[in-house]
């Protein structure tokens, strides 16, 4: 479905299929593959996989789930491609689910025919993070009897197409100098965001957008001229969350890296209106964790294929006063 070029790493299992044999299983219900292999959670970061052999045991029971299941840990946004395979009778068809969600079902050949055996696959965008993927062989074992356990093949391709990030790249303190973040302190903080093409094609990005928390000013907000044209900046809300929309949209050249834009922000001056919060006193005047914004998002294109992703919001944590 996508056309980016997979890469192949190392993979690290978790544990290790044992006394596996291909030779002829779905072969009449009885064990054929030699003895019931272990349940084995793959484990892999930034990288597909091979194709790799499975199986669901104890069908009925089981409700056709494999026993072995896919752990992905990606650092980038980007395509992941998963493919399932029978083998040996037809009659199995495949659920594919990524994150808890069914994302695709195989073709029904129908029990025991002699179409050909039901392979497919399903491409989803995933963001940086742990990913699992299961598969479920959707056959109805009750009816359509002697096929269990059933052998299939799994294999996942992932192609990783951009990066964009956003951290804390200064702060200041304007209270007791003690580096800690404390109830009523003014402190200045200045985020940016970056982007970088992972691909060999270009991207192109036509929106783009962050916005602050509502207890917030800002003071800078910079970009990237050469890529932004300009921005727009407008509050809403009891709170006046700032939104900040950046316009005329850019491209990304295959491997590019830019600095995107950067805001710097403090507490803002409570107005005294909401909230019971007195005039006059700054926003954060209760410990925890409180967020400096909701996570910048861009949405655009990579050839036909449309594109979005977003960051974590940036957050501090408020202190106990010493």
């Amino acid at each position: 479905m996508k056309k980016l070029i997979a890469i192949a790493l190392t993979v690290a299992l978790i544990s290790s299929v044992l006394g596996v044999s291909l030779a002829s299983a779905d072969d009449g219900g009885s064990n054929a593959l030699g003895g019931v292999s272990v349940a084995t959670t793959y484990v892999y970061t930034d990288t597909g996989w091979a194709e790799t052999y499975t199986e669901s045991q104890d069908c009925i029971a089981n409700n056709g789930w494999a026993k072995d299941d896919w752990e992905l840990t990606v650092n980038a946004f980007g395509f992941l491609t998963v493919n399932a395979r029978d083998s040996f009778m037809v009659g199995d068809y495949f659920e594919i689910w990524i994150d808890g969600m069914k994302e695709y079902t195989t073709i029904n050949p129908g029990c025991k025919t002699s179409n050909p055996h039901s392979e497919g696959n399903v491409t989803v965008w995933l963001d940086p993070g742990i990913h699992t993927i299961e598969i479920r062989d959707a056959l109805d074992f009750v009816t359509c009897t002697g096929m269990c356990p059933a052998g299939y093949y799994i294999t996942g391709v992932w192609e990783p197409v951009v990066e964009f990030t956003k951290e804390i790249t200064g702060e200041v303190e304007a209270g007791d100098m003690d580096g800690r973040l404390e109830p009523g302190e003014d402190w200045e903080w200045t985020f940016e965001v970056n982007i970088k093409n992972l691909t060999d094609q270009t991207i192109t990005v036509e929106k783009l957008h962050d916005r602050l928390g509502g207890d917030l000013e800002w003071h800078v907000i910079a970009w990237y001229s050469g890529l932004i044209g300009g921005m727009d900046e407008y509050t809403r809300g009891k709170t006046e969350k700032v939104f900040i929309n950046f316009y005329d949209g850019f491209t990304l050249a295959p491997g590019q890296e830019e600095w995107l834009f950067s805001v710097t922000v403090s507490p803002d001056i409570n107005t005294g209106t909401g909230n019971g919060k007195k005039a006059g006193h700054q926003e954060y005047t209760s410990t925890g964790e409180h967020c400096l914004n909701s996570g910048a998002w861009f949405g655009g294109y990579i050839g036909d294929e449309y594109i979005e992703a977003s960051t974590n919001p940036v957050c501090v944590e408020v202190l106990e006063a010493d």
